[in-house]
């Protein structure tokens, strides 16, 4: 699955599958930076879609590892795959 492309790793995925809903910087557990707390959105299949296009554009200081996925098909791969492991 395209979750596993280079600079998405398991960390990546959990952190991710984990604030599936809640606001952006705000699921205890993960240190957050400012830029992620600040950045006033909450998640959602539109929100993490926009976001996994390229996470540093998204939330400009975040230190997401991720890259970003160019290709809205592989966007929509890695919200399936969050959907059925939070299932």
């Amino acid at each position: 699955m395209s979750h596993r492309r280079k600079g998405w790793t398991k960390q990546s995925r959990t952190q991710l599958a984990r604030h599936h809903g809640p606001a952006v910087g705000q699921a205890a557990g993960y240190s957050y930076t400012e830029a992620n707390k600040n950045k006033g959105v909450h998640w959602n299949e539109q929100t993490l879609f926009d976001y996994l296009e390229n996470p540093k554009k998204y939330i400009p200081g975040t230190k997401m590892a991720c890259n970003g996925f160019k290709k809205a098909k592989d966007r929509n791969d890695v919200i399936a795959y969050l959907k059925e492991s939070c299932a």
